[in-house]
């Protein structure tokens, strides 16, 4: 399983969060559509609206942002992990193909897991 994909997808959709944010933040439609320019108690109530409207808006956004930021930082730890795994592997591929100072490494005819011969992993005999 790569983890390629997982990273793709995450910055894709943190990068989508982020487009959301601006378009929560163009989507407030004003004071007018709320009806500030009336007169009296009405202006009033509509001004009111259109100032929780415009904050349920802003903290949305702001939230889209921080939620892009997270989700960002969270495929960048994942790459970096993918990077490690990959060392890793490679590390223990070379180790385990060559012989080292340090071990014996794997060469043909040379005892398994349980003491099989050959490679035959597991069996516990040299069948």
């Amino acid at each position: 399983m790569s983890l390629e994909d997982p990273v793709g997808r995450l910055e894709s959709v943190g990068a989508e969060l982020m487009a959301a944010s601006a378009a929560l933040r163009a989507a407030d439609p004003g004071p007018d559509a709320f009806g500030c320019g009336a007169v009296g108690r009405l202006g009033d109530l509509g001004g009111a609206l259109h100032r929780i409207c415009a904050a349920a808006l802003d903290a949305r956004a702001r939230e889209a942002v921080a939620y892009g930021d997270r989700l960002s930082d969270t495929a960048d730890s994942v790459a970096r992990a993918a990077e490690r795994y990959a060392a890793a592997d490679d590390a223990a591929a070379r180790k385990i193909r060559s012989p080292a100072a340090d071990g014996p490494g794997v060469a043909a005819g040379a005892t398994g897991w349980f003491g099989a011969a050959d490679g035959a992993v597991g069996r516990g005999d040299a069948r």
